[in-house]
């Protein structure tokens, strides 16, 4: 009888805690705004961006979605060409577009691309 019970506690307490596991991952589940904000969150705080990224041109865009994420690209204009903190060095004058492709999982920017040639994440030429 006490082995039973025992048993009986222990599935009572995995139910209990499956239960719980799975109420907690539904209210992480992020939709399209919170990719949005977190996309313009992360483009906005990135040093080409900040260097001279022209505040009112940004745009973005939901272009796709998989399970527990989203794909966003951001568009912008730089005073000047290049990419990244181009402080110190010689720069063009030349408004230039970018085109920023963001992958958000889980709430986390997995990967960012900038005019498919500057990795945003190690700030380098791909």
């Amino acid at each position: 009888m006490d082995r039973t019970l025992g048993i009986l506690i222990v599935s009572a307490l995995a139910l209990a805690l499956l239960t719980a596991t799975m109420v907690s991952v539904g209210h992480n589940v992020m939709n399209e705004d919170d990719a949005l904000r977190i996309a313009e969150n992360f483009i906005t705080n990135e040093a080409t961006y900040k260097f001279d990224g022209m505040k009112d041109t940004l745009k973005l865009d939901i272009t796709g979605t998989f399970p527990g994420g989203f794909e966003v690209t951001g568009c912008f204009i730089s005073a000047h060409g290049g990419y990244g903190d181009r402080t110190g060095q010689f720069v063009t004058e030349a408004l230039t577009p970018h085109t920023c492709i963001i992958i958000i999982s889980n709430g986390k920017v997995e990967s960012a691309t900038m005019d498919g040639s500057y990795d945003m994440i190690s700030q380098k030429l791909i």
